[in-house]
């Protein structure tokens, strides 16, 4: 075999080997269209009305959606509230008590982590504003959508409402 033919090979092998190191060594891509929240502890007692929403079908190019979702502390104990966080950073949320704003909250793991730190008295109402950005994920972002926004206690019980839409350009 000529030197060069093999030097060729020998290259090949190297090229080939180093590309399957890097296919395999890259972080996989997470699907974002149904990732759900992380609740870190029980199930949150309140009343989440509703607890799904479905935006229909929504054009990037007429910009954010909000829906306005109801809280309310159906039981007869206090919640200390800690915070309220996204599925995914094109879903923000704000918590509206006693007519005062708090938020806006994003997706955990994305910048300093902003916190409640609230109570939910027994019997009392707030709302719950989230809003969707159907341009957050460019082009590429097409098509049916599932995200959720959960509100935690102290305690770490999770309460959540989920949202859906199918986004076009």
């Amino acid at each position: 075999m000529p030197k060069q033919v093999s030097w060729l090979i020998g290259v090949a092998i190297v090229v080939l080997g180093m590309g399957g190191v890097l296919f395999y060594a890259q972080p996989k891509d997470q699907d974002h269209s149904q990732m759900p929240a992380q609740p870190s502890g029980n199930s949150l007692n309140i009343s989440l009305e509703p607890a799904n929403y479905d935006f229909g079908t929504i054009s990037m190019k007429d910009g954010l959606v909000t829906k306005s979702f109801q809280v309310k502390n159906t039981l007869d104990k206090d919640f200390d509230l800690s915070t309220v966080y996204t599925s995914c950073m094109c879903t923000n949320a704000k918590f509206v008590l006693d007519g005062e704003e708090y938020g806006p909250f994003g997706m955990q793991g994305h910048g300093a982590m902003k916190m409640l730190n609230k109570v939910l008295k027994a019997g009392q109402e707030a709302q719950l504003l989230v809003t969707f950005d159907p341009n957050a994920h460019g082009p590429s972002g097409i098509g049916v959508i599932e995200r959720s926004v959960s509100i935690q206690s102290a305690d770490g019980d999770v309460a959540s409402v989920n949202i859906k839409a199918n986004v076009t350009p």
